[in-house]
């Protein structure tokens, strides 16, 4: 099978390229459609080709979308036209659907977010030193006492 897609690399690439669907492609070799993927997906001709055929499978859903809404509009035929307009709409939607998924860098939705919110700690640093600061002062003076007098009564309920 390995040797069956790199034979047919050229044909397959060209056929790709072309908008043939790969399973189509691997049908017409006797092979599956895995291993042209397997033993192709890293060559950058078959990568490319997949992205010019995905580019053209899209237009022609486009076009056949159009061209359908304009002979809809001239003949005036509803019913079996608006049918068909539901799934020409469907399939350029999972075309779209693809192109999004398989080739984001040229299709695939581009958020960009900025933030422009800076962060300042230097206050937020002086309020918590000064809160610690505080609060080692009244440690300290309750350690050596006023009159040395706390300092005294723990040293006797030590020895206690």
């Amino acid at each position: 099978m390995t040797v069956i897609a790199l034979l047919h690399r050229d044909s397959i690439i060209k056929q790709v390229s072309e908008g043939v669907m790969l399973d189509k492609v691997a049908e017409s070799l006797g092979i599956a459609a895995p291993n042209i993927s397997k033993y192709l997906a890293s060559d950058p001709e078959y990568q490319q080709a997949r992205e010019i055929g995905a580019e053209l499978r899209l237009h022609r859903s486009r076009s056949a979308l159009a061209s359908l809404a304009e002979r809809t509009d001239e003949e005036g035929l509803e019913s079996a036209q608006s049918n068909l307009a539901r799934v020409r709409e469907a399939r350029l939607r999972a075309d779209q659907w693809f192109c999004e998924r398989e080739f984001p860098h040229r299709w695939g939705q581009k958020q960009t977010v900025t933030v422009n919110q800076g962060l300042t700690l230097d206050g937020a640093l002086d309020q918590i030193a000064g809160a610690v600061l505080d609060r080692m002062k009244v440690v300290s003076e309750q350690s050596t006492g006023q009159d040395g007098q706390i300092e005294s009564e723990t040293a006797q309920e030590i020895s206690k």
